[in-house]
């Protein structure tokens, strides 16, 4: 497997037995056969993100309280359209309620849908895109969180593969996963990029080395 980035350290994914060192490597891996893109994965996330940006004068329920009794209070644009919920007496928008909330260069955003499902660095994204590494980075955690938000399965944010972070976990002795924080989506990763579960007791066997997935959760708490 081809490497986009040093190694880094502080996972904590996982332990094992004996003396053994924790599996703290943490980098990007390429699948190989993922850089033609994904025309379903970005279609999928362009109807969706039209659907945020949506100037029907339609309001959403507010997300700080809950109430449906809110009015649109801002003209459309380029800006997103925004809601001032009559009960709480506070402005919202549709990103409001999602992982997309206080998202940077709205204008910009969509242009890297159909980059996500490439095995590219994240340099080479930025550069394409005009932004910072860094906020390609963050545009792909947003992403996958959002992605998991509309289709739970995670059928949709397994395909995205720019900006995602693999765990090495050592071959030699037995291991044994630490305890998950709720909602942790981590997966075990093939050496053809598929995903699959964790393993429900924690236990992960002799085989290895392993790689784990690291989820949108577990990465953007790092």
């Amino acid at each position: 497997m081809r490497q986009h980035s040093a190694l880094r350290t502080g996972t904590g994914l996982a332990s094992t037995a004996g003396a053994q060192p924790r599996p703290t490597s943490l980098m990007h891996v390429s699948s190989g056969n993922r850089n033609r893109g994904d025309a379903e994965l970005a279609a999928y996330l362009e109807a969706a993100w039209q659907v945020l940006r949506s100037e029907a004068a339609i309001a959403p329920a507010c997300p700080h309280c809950g109430a449906d009794d809110a009015h649109a209070c801002a003209p459309s644009g380029d800006e997103l359209p925004q809601f001032r919920c009559r009960h709480c007496r506070r402005r919202f928008t549709r990103l409001s309620a999602t992982p997309l909330a206080r998202l940077r260069h709205v204008d910009r955003f969509a242009q890297i849908f159909p980059l996500l499902a490439r095995s590219m660095s994240l340099a080479e994204a930025a550069r394409q895109l005009e932004v910072k590494a860094e906020t390609v980075a963050h545009w792909s955690t947003q992403i996958r969180q959002w992605l998991l938000m509309l289709d739970p399965s995670g059928q949709w944010e397994r395909r995205v593969q720019l900006g995602v972070h693999y765990a090495v976990v050592p071959a030699g002795t037995p291991r044994r996963l630490e305890p998950r924080p709720a909602g942790c989506r981590c997966m075990l990763a093939g050496a053809g990029g598929e995903a699959r579960p964790l393993p429900q007791d924690g236990e992960l066997g002799l085989e290895g080395p392993l790689l784990l997935r690291v989820c949108p959760q577990c990465d953007s708490a790092r």
